[in-house]
């Protein structure tokens, strides 16, 4: 590629355009004022200067979606930036450096937008924690409320285990949430402050699933990793053991992939399992392995690559079954759903 664009894109992405439409290309000496980007000038890779993070994301438009085919079925939006946690796997906090949040009003419009004109169902949030500001939650909630949208759309929203109690369960089933995911990433107390600190624990994991179903939000999903440097065959179990004692509707098994700008990227190349030359890395070894069992870049040190695949078969027969219990409860329940449901997972 000739410009990538680096971190937050809305305003660097503008500068490029009107660059671009000035010059009819990309003049190098122009490039070079730009802030946020990498570009190549003469065969040599230039890095600008960092750009500053659009404080208020209020000022920034909602997106123009008549330009693309909606699904009416379930649309996504994203509703802040960031989290105010660091995960040792995660790259999103780092990415977005701190946590700005969209205000409940702006949030609002753009549900109404997606409701009004392009007759939406379900709306997906995809922030990393859409509950991290519960004075903001509840001010839309009183929104929707007020402009009697609550019956029209319903909502996928993402979570996180310590966050969840009473008040913003009581919150969500008010807002019409019927699909909650949280990464509760493991069922060992050990591994768990490994990879998220002292920031929850595995009993708050279990306690926040249980809550949720006892609102009566149905469709509780959570994601796992395994295959830490910590990671063992018992501490694995132990995950795999929480999955089946839990009320999990369903959930995703992931293997630890080191991801640039965390502590897991650190840690493999202390490991030397990342090269401190990156010109010739393939970086398609960060990608498809950590979805099949066999990671590319392996971290389980009490592991060998093919006993983490054979634990990681397990979580997937367990998640078949799931997945066929879902099923049959949807077809009983709502059988155009399930055909919908079924469809997209074959």
């Amino acid at each position: 590629m000739d410009i990538g664009v680096i971190k937050e894109g809305e305003q660097t992405f503008l500068e490029l355009m009107k660059l671009f439409l000035k010059y009819k290309s990309f003049p190098p000496e122009k490039l070079n004022l730009i802030k946020g980007i990498a570009y190549w000038d003469k065969k040599k890779l230039k890095i600008t200067q960092n750009r500053e993070l659009i404080k208020d994301i209020d000022k920034i438009p909602f997106p123009d979606r008549s330009l693309f085919k909606i699904d009416t079925e379930e649309a996504y939006m994203f509703s802040s930036r960031g989290c105010p946690y660091k995960c040792v796997f995660c790259a999103s906090s780092r990415l977005w450096e701190t946590t700005r949040f969209h205000s409940a009003e702006y949030v609002f419009n753009e549900i109404k937008e997606l409701v009004n004109k392009y007759d939406v169902k379900r709306i997906h949030f995809g922030d990393d924690l859409f509950i991290a500001n519960k004075k903001r939650v509840k001010k839309l909630v009183e929104l929707l409320e007020k402009e009697n949208l609550i019956d029209k759309v319903d909502f996928h929203v993402g979570l996180r285990a310590n966050l969840v109690d009473d008040d913003i369960c009581k919150l969500l089933k008010r807002m019409n949430v019927k699909s909650i995911n949280m990464g509760l990433e493991s069922g060992s107390p050990q591994v768990l402050k490994y990879l998220k600190g002292d920031s929850v624990t595995v009993e708050d994991n279990f306690n926040a699933v249980e809550l949720i179903k006892k609102y009566g939000i149905n469709n509780c999903f959570a994601t796992f990793i395994i295959g830490s440097p910590i990671d063992t065959k018992e501490t694995i179990l132990e995950t795999l053991n929480f999955i089946k004692k839990s009320k999990l509707d369903s959930f995703s098994i992931f293997i630890l992939t080191p991801l640039p700008g965390t502590p897991m990227w650190e840690y493999a190349k202390k490991q030397k399992l990342i090269p401190s030359d990156l010109n010739n890395f393939n970086w398609e070894l960060l990608g498809e392995g950590f979805e099949v069992g066999y990671p590319n870049i392996h971290l389980a040190k009490n592991l060998s690559k093919k006993e983490l695949n054979e634990l990681f078969k397990k979580f997937i027969l367990e998640k078949k079954k799931r997945f066929v219990y879902m099923a049959f409860r949807t077809l009983i329940f709502n059988p155009l759903k399930a055909i919908k449901y079924i469809k997209k997972r074959i």
